[in-house]
């Protein structure tokens, strides 16, 4: 499969990223789409893996997150293609373990998508390992460690100024063609070191422009559900880390939601 890796400022994990797709039984080619408005040094790391054959086809974009996909999409030849996000590292035997869950479904169900996990650190990693199941999902599917038919994906045509939740965007594309999207229990490393405010910030300003909640009330209807998952969660593992990340988070998506034309991409 082709693994297609979207990154911006991403200059702590960029290069581990890439070490832990080349690690995968089944790389046939590794497509970076690098933003031009990155501003640590991404671009040069990406440059300079490409002279150096660790990455076979590298594009800079100046459009925004969800016109990023596309032209990752664009690039792909394999039947389906993996979306890796930057500032995720695959585990050594990632493909083998997704694959056995994808066989299973492929005799099922007409497969569009499967998302694999992420974990933050140690208290996400052992509520994954506890409670991570196999689901299907209806609304949004997410982007860091996915499997993705190239066929479907390649007629997703999102709008260009989508900067957040373009992953809901093509969720529903390839749910609206009859294929269907899960998420399994397949736990990789996220090293995200940025604010998990701004991030929900960032979010719920796309979860606005896509109109993922559908309107106040269904945003009203998520907030509760995140703080009563948070405090389960919390319970369940002992550990505080959960009720505040979804009180950070809830605050952050709230702010994006209202402030959310601040975060839109223009295009040209």
């Amino acid at each position: 499969m082709d693994y297609v890796v979207v990154t911006k400022n991403d200059r702590p994990t960029i290069i581990r990223c890439i070490q832990g797709i080349r690690e995968q039984s089944n790389v046939d080619r590794i497509i970076v789409v690098a933003s031009e408005k990155s501003s640590d040094g991404t671009k040069d790391i990406v440059r300079d893996m490409r002279l150096r054959g660790l990455i076979d086809d590298v594009v800079f974009e100046n459009s925004g997150l969800a016109q990023a996909r596309v032209l990752g999409i664009e690039r792909v030849q394999t039947e389906y293609f993996v979306f890796v996000d930057a500032d995720v590292i695959l585990e050594k035997a990632w493909f083998e373990k997704m694959y056995e869950y994808m066989r299973k479904l492929q005799s099922q169900f007409r497969l569009g998508a499967m998302s694999g996990m992420v974990a933050e650190n140690q208290a996400v990693w052992e509520a994954q390992r506890r409670f991570g199941r196999l689901v299907e999902i209806k609304a949004r599917g997410y982007t860091h460690n996915t499997i993705v038919r190239t066929e479907v994906a390649r007629s997703w045509v999102p709008a260009q100024t989508v900067n957040a939740y373009e992953d809901y965007l093509l969720t529903q594309h390839i749910i609206r063609q009859g294929y269907r999207w899960f998420y399994v229990p397949v736990v990789s490393k996220h090293e995200y070191s940025g604010s998990f405010f701004k991030a929900a910030e960032w979010g719920g300003a796309g979860a606005r422009q896509t109109n993922y909640f559908g309107g106040v009330l269904g945003l009203t209807k998520y907030l509760v559900l995140r703080l009563y998952t948070g405090f389960k969660k919390s319970i369940r593992i002992r550990n505080p880390f959960f009720i505040w990340l979804d009180l950070v988070t809830i605050l952050g998506t709230i702010k994006g939601y209202v402030g959310w034309m601040r975060f839109s991409h223009k295009p040209k």
